[in-house]
């Protein structure tokens, strides 16, 4: 067989598929992103022109001025297709009704990238169906649920099947010249339609289609059918089961007698979705797809979002803590979900994928290529299971299957004629958390305060004022830090207001940089002068003020009179029209009257955000006390503190309510969480002496005299994250970081 340029060609795509499989089966496994997805969905409207009774995205309410613009929807598929997105999908609503459509495919249609939408096909006259074959779209996804026109149209309106069928014919005749786009048949699979499914297919088949998916229904509203109340009306339930049956059956006839179109009925999961049956959550939404709805909303369709387009970029929403939560619940979901956004069955499970890549090596390469792609598969498979060292159950499952592959080189090296060349694996790298990028540096740039928290253990470590840096050198360490894209910089202590004017130098110097600058604060300290000199940065600038309870409570915690100075503190930096939030600490100390401080909070400071974090008292960085434990009156108290903001909503929070709802197992003492603390490799805290601090271990490398990629390279360093990744405390710092 041939090994010129063509035969490489081949062997690079072959592997490039392994390895994207591999590394989607991996990142779903261990909760890490190693790939881009593989899909942008990107719902440009919900408005549409039909009223389809199973359909609830036309009811969503999404405004035509609110609609992401042109140039947003631009700049997403710039953003999306800089991460490697192969696919770029366009939804409504009917995606037709956008007037700038064709603009925005052919934008985005370029070479190696599958551009798409789908369509009810009732929009499509003669003139939009020659613009669609002639725009570069590479597949148009036409939603038919009935080869019957009474069934269809009695779920999508009258007249709407002749209408998509004359589309259909239409574009079939345009595309004769340009040979695009090919053309999808998707039905939803309900009660109505369930005896008529295999008549779908040969629908397809006759009219050109080249794929065919049928996925059961949903409430697309966001109730899942089989706990909604609209159940009977599409479900298909236990009578008309058999219909499903019988056309599954004659589908897979079909399949076995034709090539084409290709059928995707997702066979015994659709039966099983109906019948009610739990099957295991092999889901994949948070991993292959990742989807933007007309607001500019970032989601992975299901559950909450994590960002917006107009204010955060896709990368950094995609690979942000946020999607790592929701990841972390979609992995954990146990909705009876079947829909093709979770499907990814060429990466379901290990030897899935290596059996799918012999049988490619057996179809198109000679024994010589076989055993180089086995060598590149050897390679990446000891990556993986390095990478999932820390999950022994993965790291074994990664291994037993590179000690196969490893079998396979030898047999296959000695049947080749220089059977003595030993199986060395080709190293392939995978992508690592980049070092070009930090979400946040925290520098306690002083031990020194003028108060004594009875919680804070900060000014009983032993550093001496002569051990703080001056401020060239703390200018030395920003120069050193903000060669990388960072995004913000964290100004704390101790009380930071003690080195006013160093700080001022400090704010100047990111600020003027473009870096978001946060100062953590009691707020004591603050004066006008100090706001005046930093006031033409306010823009990049936001205050923590910290307040612990109304003023019993945090003049207990803080003491006597802060409570009045902190307040005094807030309305000055609203006068003076700066960005602040209030930072609290939440303890048996302040449980009872809590609520009576959000009121105040929402009554004085409306839009105002808090931060509220537990007091931490077990990690040795910490001050330790004796008296933690939580008598029946307190839980109970922290119960109703945590119960009235699910209730109320009181005032915008920092963290998710999800985390603070887990304060009472973390005061209990039961709080169980997955190690996904960010210490170290996102966030990063440095002392007043200049080096890198992680959960009370110094890294005797101070940032003003060595570079922070030399620090990352020390031994030290990969010691301690060795530390952090194997940490198993119950740590609501690690959560949030």
């Amino acid at each position: 067989m041939s090994s010129g340029p063509r035969q490489q060609r081949k062997e690079d795509a072959l592997f490039e598929e392994v390895k994207r499989n591999y590394l989607f089966y991996f990142s779903r496994a261990t909760g890490i992103p190693l790939a881009p997805p593989d899909t942008i969905q990107i719902m440009l409207t919900s408005r549409c022109n039909l009223r389809c009774t199973m359909c609830g995205v036309w009811k969503s309410g999404y405004k035509q001025d609110q609609e992401i613009g042109t140039e947003d929807v631009k700049s997403l598929i710039d953003q999306a297709l800089d991460m490697g997105v192969k696919t770029v999908y366009f939804t409504g609503g009917e995606a037709l009704l956008r007037e700038d459509l064709f603009e925005l495919i052919e934008y985005a249609a370029r070479d190696g990238v599958i551009t798409t939408f789908n369509t009810n096909g009732t929009l499509i006259t003669e003139s939009v169906a020659e613009r669609i074959a002639n725009s570069g779209l590479r597949s148009l996804t036409f939603s038919i649920d009935s080869p019957r026109e009474k069934v269809h149209d009695s779920l999508r309106g009258e007249g709407v099947f002749r209408k998509a069928m004359s589309a259909i014919e239409s574009i079939n005749r345009y595309k004769k010249n340009t040979g695009r786009p090919d053309l999808v048949l998707c039905g939803v699979a309900m009660r109505q339609n369930a005896a008529d499914l295999d008549g779908l297919v040969k629908l397809a088949d006759a009219n050109g289609f080249c794929y065919v998916a049928l996925q059961p229904v949903v409430d697309n509203s966001g109730l899942w059918l089989q706990e909604n109340k609209r159940c009977g009306e599409f479900w298909i339930g236990e009578e008309s089961l058999p219909d499903l049956l019988r056309s599954l059956d004659k589908i897979e006839d079909f399949k076995r007698s034709k090539s084409m179109p290709v059928v995707d009925v997702m066979g015994s999961k659709m039966i099983s979705y109906f019948k009610g049956e739990w099957r295991v959550n092999s889901c994949y939404a948070g991993f292959s797809r990742i989807f933007v709805n007309p607001l500019g909303d970032i989601s992975f369709v299901c559950f909450e979002s994590f960002g917006n387009i107009r204010r955060d970029k896709l990368k950094d929403a995609w690979y942000g803590s946020s999607a790592g939560a929701i990841r972390e619940k979609i992995k954990n979901c146990g909705l009876n979900c079947t829909q093709f956004c979770s499907e990814r069955p060429e990466s379901e499970n290990l030897k899935v994928i290596h059996d799918n890549f012999m049988s490619g090596i057996s179809k198109d390469f000679d024994k010589r290529s076989g055993l180089d792609l086995l060598k590149k598969e050897y390679g990446l498979l000891g990556e993986f299971t390095e990478l999932c060292r820390r999950d022994k159950e993965l790291e074994e499952a990664a291994s037993g299957l590179r000690q196969t592959v490893k079998n396979t080189l030898e047999t296959v090296s000695a049947e080749t004629a220089d059977n003595n060349e030993p199986p060395v694996p080709v190293s392939v790298s995978l992508p690592r958390p980049s070092t070009e990028k930090f979400s946040q540096f925290y520098l306690a740039i002083t031990n020194r305060c003028n108060l004594r928290c009875i919680m804070c253990s900060t000014t009983r470590h032993p550093h001496e004022v002569e051990e703080e840096l001056d401020i060239k050198d703390w200018l030395s360490v920003l120069e050193n830090i903000t060669r990388f894209e960072t995004e913000v910089v964290t100004f704390g202590g101790g009380e930071p207001l003690l080195r006013q004017q160093d700080l001022i130098e400090m704010i100047k110097f990111c600020a003027g940089r473009g870096i978001t600058v946060n100062v953590v604060t009691n707020g004591t300290l603050m004066n006008p002068g100090f706001l005046e000199e930093v006031s033409r940065f306010r823009d990049k600038l936001v205050f923590l003020v910290s307040c612990d309870g109304l003023r019993r409570e945090n003049d207990l915690i803080r003491g006597e009179g802060t409570f009045h100075k902190i307040i005094a503190a807030a309305d000055l930096l609203r006068r003076h029209r700066f960005t602040f939030y209030f930072t609290s600490v939440i303890m048996p100390e302040n449980f009872s009257r809590y609520i009576d401080f959000l009121k105040f909070l929402r009554r004085h400071y409306p839009g105002v955000r808090l931060d509220i974090q537990p007091v931490i008292p077990h990690n040795e960085i910490y001050h330790r006390r004796q008296d933690f434990e939580l008598n029946d009156r307190q839980k109970a108290q922290l119960k109703s503190v945590v119960d009235f903001l699910r209730r109320e909503d009181p005032v915008p929070l920092c963290r998710p309510l999800e985390i603070v709802d887990r304060y009472i197992d973390y005061f209990n003492g039961t709080l169980k969480t997955k190690n996904r603390c960010k210490m170290g490799s996102g966030s990063f805290n440095i002392n007043l002496r200049g080096n890198i601090w992680i959960c009370g271990r110094e890294l005797e490398y101070p940032l003003h005299k060595h570079k922070l990629e030399d620090v990352f390279g020390s031994p030290e360093y990969r010691q301690e994250m060795l530390r952090v990744e194997a940490c198993n405390s119950p740590c609501l710092a690690g959560l949030v970081i």
